[in-house]
């Protein structure tokens, strides 16, 4: 009777551990829930911090806007090892020097954070971003009913830190 009860008590708490874990892991993932899928926010400037650490790498940048005021913003995408497969490093962005912008979904409490989509450095480059990250971008796209990246009308656009940088190609392509 003893070792059934110690056997059942030592399953539920493992169950309890393993619905925790999954809870968090699907709030940790829920960006879906939290970011404004409205429109597609483009942000101009200097990386100030690059973080390439588990779970998501994070990029800040430094946007000064027209009026001369500056907004710090923070991305974040996929993790070490995705960006790896991709041919990114950690010493893709030099802190300090390299400008880019990063599109993305800012969070809907009003955060300067985002899940990026794509990211041009400002000699037209693209930085190589995950497929979930595209995946994002292409289900937006597909609500404003365009083809590719340069369809997206101004209007469901936000600039921050001025004019983006033109990317060389049109990234990416609906193939349907």
């Amino acid at each position: 009777m003893r070792k059934t009860f110690v056997r059942t008590g030592i399953g539920i708490f493992v169950l309890a551990i393993c619905l925790l874990v999954s809870g968090l892991a699907y709030a940790h993932h829920a960006h879906q829930a939290t970011a404004d899928y409205s429109q597609i926010v483009g942000v101009t400037g200097v990386v100030t911090k690059f973080n390439f650490t588990n779970p998501h790498i994070t990029v800040y940048v430094q946007a000064t806007n027209p009026d001369g005021s500056t907004e710090e913003w923070v991305g974040y995408g996929s993790s070490p090892a995705h960006e790896v497969r991709l041919g990114n490093n950690a010493g893709m962005f030099k802190i300090g020097q390299d400008r880019i912008t990063m599109w993305g979904f800012a969070n809907r409490d009003g955060r300067k954070f985002m899940i990026w989509v794509r990211k041009v450095r400002e000699n037209g480059a693209d930085v190589p971003v995950y497929q979930t990250e595209v995946n994002d971008l292409l289900a937006f796209m597909k609500t404003k009913n365009v083809k590719t990246f340069n369809g997206i009308p101004e209007s469901d656009k936000r600039f921050v830190g001025g004019k983006p940088f033109q990317a060389k190609s049109d990234f990416p392509k609906m193939t349907e």
